[in-house]
């Protein structure tokens, strides 16, 4: 779903998702401004009460007398407790309808910016996460987030603020418009204090936010690499570089405490003033006969209802300012740039046969050191084509530009005698199938990691291709079979099997161009042995490159492409590349010596 004002400022941003919603506000209003009405009617009644209990409204207790009242004054007193019982109760229901309807809205807007955000991060181009630490990401989707949670969990606090005030001071206005614009003189005092501070918390909520996707992205990591820190007896290192940065988190959110700390006691003296300064005025209007007692009463008892609000809109705008600070953060991502937008729309959606021509293709990361350099090399449909060389040749990322992981810096690729960039992404990589080193499986059952390589087929379809790839007989031995869970990326299986599960993924998608990087390496001889046979059944029919370390593993394919240093060093098959002596005889006796 596109987002409803891109590129304004994060207040105006978040304004719009909340207009979305704007029948449940409407009707959150309604509720907030009949509960505020009954909350400001109690000190009204009470002064009434008062006054003709003093004697001070005899006119009113004619008229009661009129209508039928024998004591007027006793009924005035019995009606009171009723009075109160019932404004309470339809207060409290009320206040129910505001609360839910607003909480509603404002985390209907969380998870509509939730769901934006992460749509827009599995779209965002590999090169997004090249230059960012993955901890630092997550950060965006929940902690800048949780910040935006809490924040709507204080909108309804906000909408009673207003409704409260509105109605509040309108009965002040219609009681005494000179007594109310005595009482709010020291409303614009109060908007100082609350701006100034406003500022501070929002810079404090940026800093908040930026240690936090440090801390984050620093936990996150660690964890990955806990076998790496484990077998350096790095423990008591890292949880000292864990300290610091958890210290500096820890600085950041104490000075956004000690900036909602010294605005809470600033408004209390600023209000605290404002209702002392007209208590004194009203005992003197009193002592003047200018002002009943009743009357003293009831409008101290609007004022006191005033300024809670008030107060409550000072204490949530911090919470509003952190909220704007996440906020600006959370649509940085937003307005990344996605594939499609950065690549433009390609069209074609055909069937590819299998051909893969690199024209000249150079390729950068950055637009100056170039990790590929004027490579050509042809792949006829249903050809196997190896790719090796030293590590930092450019193997990886030479296949990467096949499924459009990146685009060339330089040349052209062909894919079918069309250039890669006139297909429709989505079509082109629904016939390319990647099994890579480092295999990827999700937490979840066997089952549905397999499915994942296409997920309209049925059962049958699955166990065929978990058959094809010789996982089948160590599936069937686990106690609950394909609906067997295991676990984060797969731990609690080895890695050969792992490895076929990604196979047999591969297999159940199908695909017209297979990518099998380092596929077989770190395994033992029977794993390899297994995966290789899986590997020589999926690669019939289809156009192969597979990237490899062992050089034992490419004999067979039809053409050996060796890469140094980013550059085209030999192509040919194994016997004559053997013959050529040169770099791939070179890498050959390498291997054999070692």
């Amino acid at each position: 779903m596109p987002d409803p004002t891109p590129k304004k400022g994060p207040a105006r941003r978040l304004l719009a998702y909340l207009i979305r919603y704007w029948q449940f506000l409407l009707l959150g209003s309604i509720a907030s401004a009949l509960a505020s009405g009954f909350e400001a009617s109690l000190p009204v009644i009470i002064g009434q009460v008062i006054d003709i209990l003093a004697g001070k409204k005899d006119g009113l207790v004619f008229n009661l007398f009129l209508l039928g009242l024998e004591k007027p004054r006793l009924a005035v007193v019995n009606f009171l407790p009723i009075w109160i019982f019932f404004v309470i109760v339809m207060s409290g229901i009320f206040a129910f309808f505001r609360s839910y309807l607003i909480s509603y809205t404002g985390q209907r807007v969380v998870l509509a910016i939730r769901n934006r955000v992460f749509g827009r991060l599995v779209h965002l181009p590999l090169r997004y996460y090249d230059v960012r630490q993955s901890g630092e990401v997550v950060s965006r989707v929940t902690n800048d987030v949780h910040v935006l949670q809490e924040s709507a969990n204080s909108l309804k606090d906000v909408l009673h603020a207003i409704t409260t005030l509105a109605v509040v001071l309108s009965i002040m206005f219609f009681r005494s418009w000179k007594l109310t614009l005595l009482v709010i003189i020291s409303f614009p005092a109060l908007g100082i204090i609350i701006n100034a501070l406003g500022a501070k918390s929002r810079r404090a909520g940026r800093e908040i936010q930026t240690k936090i996707a440090g801390l984050t992205a620093f936990l996150t990591e660690n964890l990955a690499s806990i076998k790496l820190i484990k077998s350096f007896r790095r423990e008591d290192f890292e949880v000292g570089r864990f300290k610091k940065k958890n210290l500096e988190a820890f600085r950041a959110w104490m000075y956004g405490v000690k900036v909602e700390a010294i605005l809470r006691p600033m408004m209390e003296v600023v209000s605290g003033l404002g209702i002392a300064g007209f208590f004194w005025y009203g005992c003197h209007l009193v002592l003047s006969g200018r002002m009943t007692t009743g009357s003293l009463l009831e409008f101290t008892g609007l004022i006191v209802i005033m300024y809670q609000p008030i107060k409550t809109v000072g204490r949530v705008n911090v919470l509003i300012q952190k909220a704007l600070a996440a906020a600006a953060r959370v649509f940085e991502v937003a307005d990344e740039p996605s594939e499609r937008e950065l690549r433009g729309e390609g069209t074609y959606r055909g069937r590819i046969e299998g051909s893969v021509v690199f024209d000249d293709v150079s390729f950068s990361y950055d637009s100056v050191n170039y990790v590929l350099d004027a490579v050509s090399v042809e792949a006829a449909p249903g050809e196997v084509t190896a790719v090796v060389g030293p590590s930092g040749a450019g193997k990886s990322t030479l296949v990467s530009l096949i499924p459009r992981f990146y685009e060339p810096s330089k040349g052209c690729l062909l894919v079918d005698g069309r250039d890669v960039k006139e297909y429709d992404l989505d079509a082109l990589r629904d016939q390319i199938s990647l099994v890579p080193q480092e295999t990827l499986l999700f937490a979840d059952t066997v089952y549905n990691n397999i499915l994942y390589g296409r997920l309209d087929a049925d059962a049958e379809d699955v166990y065929d291709a978990a058959l094809a790839a010789n996982a089948d007989e160590f599936i069937r031995r686990f106690p609950e079979g394909y609906e067997t869970y295991i676990g984060e990326r797969g731990v609690q299986i080895s890695g050969g099997q792992r490895q076929r599960l990604s196979i047999a993924r591969a297999v159940l998608r199908d695909p017209r161009i297979l990518i099998l990087d380092e596929a077989t390496s770190s395994l033992d001889a029977e794993s390899e042995r297994l995966i290789q046979t899986a590997l020589d059944r999926l690669m019939v029919g289809r156009t192969t490159f597979v990237i490899a370390h062992r050089l034992s593993t490419v004999r067979r394919a039809d053409r050996i492409v060796v890469l140094e240093g980013g550059r085209v060093a030999e192509i040919g098959a194994h016997e004559e590349l053997v013959l050529n002596a040169g770099a791939y005889k070179r890498l050959l006796e390498a291997q054999l010596t070692g």
